[in-house]
């Protein structure tokens, strides 16, 4: 399977997808990275390079763009669409409201991830995976967060290649590193203390 991961512009590297790259071609699913800022002619980019699936990682503040340009990739190539990241987990009715997407990804992304291009490569259905939402035929199949990831080390090193073909992201001086993840504390204004609520029992937060 092929998944086209399409940013709307290029501030920083995106992490999260750099670490979904790596973990689904531990299965030999292919991966690639478009910044929307920077690719005139998406749709021929599309065509030409025939994913077989499309991602959005969106955060709240930036839907709007992933609705409006998955809904009209979807209704012009047939491409599926899938979601993922913060929004995707706190307002995934919202996002199957929106007629955009087929498949929504809940919580941590990189097993739920591949597990559904497994299946979607072995002609299965994505309906049964946990952390992900399927929506086939009009009716979406609801599925849990699946459990965290307890052993970092068990996680690949995030594939930065996919941002660094841009020369502007290989040649910016700051360059992100995460070291851990979740946090003990919750506090109201951060979407965290959500997040620990919907993985209770799940695993280790932090």
């Amino acid at each position: 399977m092929r998944i086209l991961f399409i940013v709307e512009n290029g501030i920083q590297e995106s992490l999260a997808i750099a670490t979904l790259a790596s973990s689904i071609r531990q299965y030999n699913h292919e991966t690639d990275m478009v910044l929307f800022s920077h690719t005139p002619n998406l749709y021929d980019y599309i065509q030409q390079t025939k994913p077989d699936i499309i991602g959005f990682s969106i955060i709240t503040g930036s839907h709007k763009f992933a609705y409006e340009l998955g809904r009209k990739i979807r209704v012009s190539t047939g491409i599926p669409i899938i979601a993922g990241g913060p929004h995707a987990t706190f307002y995934s009715q919202h996002l199957a409201d929106s007629g955009t997407f087929d498949y929504i990804c809940r919580g941590e992304g990189e097993e739920p991830l591949s597990n559904l291009l497994n299946n979607l490569e072995d002609g299965k259905s994505g309906h049964r995976i946990p952390g992900i939402w399927a929506n086939q035929d009009n009716v979406w199949y609801k599925n849990d967060v699946g459990p965290t990831v307890e052993n970092l080390d068990a996680r690949p090193i995030p594939d930065r290649s996919l941002f660094f073909k841009y020369k502007f992201l290989r040649n910016m001086t700051l360059k992100r590193f995460v070291t851990g993840v979740g946090c003990p504390y919750p506090c109201t204004f951060c979407h965290s203390i959500n997040f620990m609520r919907e993985t209770s029992g799940k695993g280790k937060f932090m």
